[in-house]
């Protein structure tokens, strides 16, 4: 394979690679680029980033919906 093969749109925040044929977005990207799968790649990054990893609360003491 010749020339770029690459790309990214900017607009829409993904990318994807014509030679291995990987893509996703922004956080993606960086567990490719650290080799980690994406959880752990997302707390690596936070930790990078000096920054607290949005952690979601568990759901307790909900009514019960029908179907």
């Amino acid at each position: 394979m010749t020339g770029p093969c690459f790309c990214v749109n900017v607009r829409k925040h993904v990318f994807y690679c014509q030679r291995c044929h990987r893509g996703g977005n922004q956080l993606d990207l960086w567990a490719e680029a650290v080799k980690l799968p994406l959880k752990p790649a997302s707390l690596n990054l936070c930790c990078r980033l000096h920054l607290a990893p949005p952690l979601l609360s568990p759901i307790r003491n909900l009514p019960h919906r029908p179907a």
